[in-house]
C-alpha cells in the first residue's frame, strides 16, 4: 500500500538490526569486493599524482596537488547496509541516553 515500508526494506533493516545485537553474523563478500576496488582506484590516483609531481612542469605540479585534494575529499566507502546500520546505532545511543534521564 501507499506509504508502507516496502517488505524488503523492512528484511534488509531487520539483518542489519540481528548484526547489531549479535543475532546474526552474515558475510558480505561483495562488501569486501567494492572496498578493494575503492582502494585500487585511491592508490592509482596517488600514483598518478606522485608522476605528475615529479615532472618541471608547473602545471602538471598543481594538476598533482589537486588529484591529492581530490582523492582526501573522497567519501569512505558506506554501502546502503552501512547507512542503515549507523541509523540504527545512532537510535540506540539515543534510547539509551533518554533511559539514563
Amino acid at each position: 500500500e501507499r506509504g508502507e515500508v516496502p517488505k524488503v526494506d523492512r528484511a534488509r533493516v531487520k539483518e542489519v538490526a540481528e548484526e547489531l545485537t549479535g543475532k546474526r553474523s552474515v558475510d558480505k563478500p561483495w562488501e569486501t569486493t567494492i572496498k578493494e576496488r575503492q582502494v585500487g582506484i585511491r592508490q592509482d590516483w596517488v600514483l598518478t599524482a606522485q608522476e605528475l609531481s615529479t615532472s618541471t612542469d608547473q602545471e602538471d605540479k598543481k594538476l598533482a596537488g589537486d588529484i591529492l585534494r581530490f582523492v582526501k575529499a573522497m567519501p569512505p566507502l558506506q554501502t546502503e547496509r552501512h547507512e542503515i546500520r549507523q541509523k540504527l546505532s545512532d537510535q540506540l545511543q539515543v534510547q539509551e541516553q533518554d533511559l539514563q534521564l
